[in-house]
């Protein structure tokens, strides 16, 4: 395609939220957090539903909704070593992409617009999930949890991603589906657009987020990126 039919925007990069954004990771997540809990034999396990709307709080929620409020702070702390070994075994057993994501991503690559992921999920792990999936295995810049970069709501992740993409942070956009991620693209000087599809609590407002733009779902994405 010639430069000049390429699909135009303002924005010189997209930047992404993994669980909950890109991928429906809850499924496995909470697979995880139900196998170490009876592994020990406690009793309880958590859904599928309960996991999505847990998954953006981590593992820590997880664990201890699936011990239906049993296990302490230290207990989990304990555990969480296994639900990370266990997870990463079958990280992508039940995992999907989001409907339309594979749409947008093609848009973003049509239009020469890079994509970055920075997520709270361990590095090593959101580089494994990723590559699962076709449509995310390229993405160039990739930042999760990592000890010498602080987590959101901070904008050092975002900002490092940025940079990684010769994007300047006042034309990029962060694309999440939680308060923090917001929070994070606020703090990066950068375009804040709420993942409507996302794993977003029941009871809230999606206005209540804080967001610059509401996307219900990624076509909708898609139509603000290039409008």
């Amino acid at each position: 395609m010639s430069s000049a039919s390429k699909p135009l925007s303002r924005y010189s990069a997209i930047l992404f939220d993994l669980d909950g954004t890109l991928l429906d990771t809850a499924p496995d997540l909470g697979n995880a957090a139900s196998h170490v809990i009876r592994t020990h034999g406690i009793p309880g396990g958590i859904s599928d539903e309960r996991s999505r709307e847990l998954a953006s709080d981590g593992m820590r929620a997880l664990l201890l909704e699936a011990s239906r409020g049993t296990l302490s702070a230290s207990e989990i702390e304990t555990l969480k070593p296994e639900f990370l070994a266990f997870y990463e075994q079958h990280i992508a057993d039940r995992t999907m992409i989001f409907p339309g994501i594979p749409e947008l991503m093609a848009a973003l690559s049509e239009g020469g617009i890079p994509a970055g992921v920075i997520t709270n999920k361990p590095h090593n792990l959101a580089l494994v999930i990723l590559k699962k999936f076709r449509e995310t295995s390229e993405i160039p810049a990739v930042i999760g949890s990592r000890p010498d970069i602080r987590s959101k709501p901070c904008p050092d992740a975002l900002l490092l991603a940025a940079r990684e993409l010769n994007a300047d942070p006042a034309k990029a956009v962060y694309v999440g589906d939680h308060p923090r991620d917001m929070e994070a693209a606020r703090n990066a000087g950068m375009t804040a657009v709420l993942a409507g599809w996302g794993y977003l609590p029941k009871s809230a407002s999606r206005e209540s987020f804080g967001a610059d733009f509401v996307a219900r779902t990624p076509g909708e994405l898609r139509s603000f990126i290039f409008s």
